[in-house]
């Protein structure tokens, strides 16, 4: 007969409070990171808006200022450009570009007069068509990320798109608030999920205690009551409706020449004959 016992049983209703404690956790996490992942992509997505409706405005007033300038010729909108770029500092570059891809002016005086890359062509070429009034791109430069907007430059009497303005502004500081504010996030996750574990395991532990209480008590009383069947003179056994072998006393284990544990799980037909094992049952 297998008593339940307080030195075995015990210890699996401690590993219950941890596996719930940890099952908790799980659930906490998985609801924290679903929140946070929705969250996260709304305010990613509001900020990039925002920061293209920045950029445009921005570029839209530079746009209008190197215009006001442009019958002055090409020296005056040169040096307004390289003293804007002097005066902000997040603005790495601003060039005016023609249709022909060559460089009107540029706020680096050593970039004046060159043709840009074949490849950017595409990039205003729907500006200086008026297809669209704006193009944003996101790129690298001598690796700071930047944000390039290129906006139609206007001039002339007619006030036709003459050439494309292209302002370069790092988005290097932005990626740092986004990087800082990711970090300080997955720390709040985290100890919100241990503190979620460590409260779980407490009240688990705090209610648990009248079974395990009851566990004690129960280990107790049938570890007694198998030191009396164990003791018995008699022959002591338990069998299910089935006639299984369910427990037996040390003199039953005598009386077959087995153990206990090739007793249980077993009937009648396996120690004796057939008809002696039908009339037992």
């Amino acid at each position: 007969m297998t008593p339940l016992s307080s030195s075995k049983d015990l210890p699996k209703l401690a590993a219950v409070d941890r596996r719930l404690a940890l099952a908790f956790g799980a659930l906490i996490l998985f609801m924290m990171l679903a929140v946070l992942l929705a969250g996260g992509l709304y305010v990613r997505g509001s900020i990039e808006r925002e920061q293209s409706r920045l950029s445009a405005l921005t570029s839209q007033v530079l746009a209008n200022a190197v215009s006001r300038i442009s019958f002055s010729g090409k020296h005056h909108s040169r040096l307004l450009l390289e003293e804007i770029k002097a005066a902000q500092p997040s603005i790495l570059y601003l060039r005016l570009v023609d249709g022909s891809g060559v460089i009107q002016a540029h706020s680096d005086p050593a970039q004046n007069g060159l043709q840009i890359d074949a490849k950017e062509l595409p990039l205003i070429r729907p500006v200086l068509q008026g297809v669209s009034a704006q193009t944003d791109r996101h790129a690298q430069l001598d690796g700071v990320p930047i944000r390039e907007v290129s906006i139609a430059y206007r001039g002339g009497y007619d006030n036709a798109v003459i050439s494309v303005l292209q302002i370069g502004i790092s988005e290097l500081e932005h990626q740092r608030d986004l990087a800082r504010g990711t970090w300080f996030i997955a720390l709040l996750v985290i100890g919100l999920l241990l503190l979620g574990i460590l409260v779980t395991w407490r009240i688990s532990v705090h209610f648990g205690k009248p079974v395990r209480q009851l566990v004690r008590t129960l280990g107790h009383e049938q570890a007694l009551l198998r030191t009396l069947i164990s003791t018995l003179p008699d022959l002591v056994w338990v069998k299910d409706a089935n006639g299984v072998y369910l427990a037996c006393n040390r003199r039953f284990e005598d009386f077959f020449g087995a153990g206990e544990q090739n007793i249980l799980g077993k009937t009648d037909f396996d120690f004796v004959a057939r008809e002696l094992a039908v009339s037992f049952r």
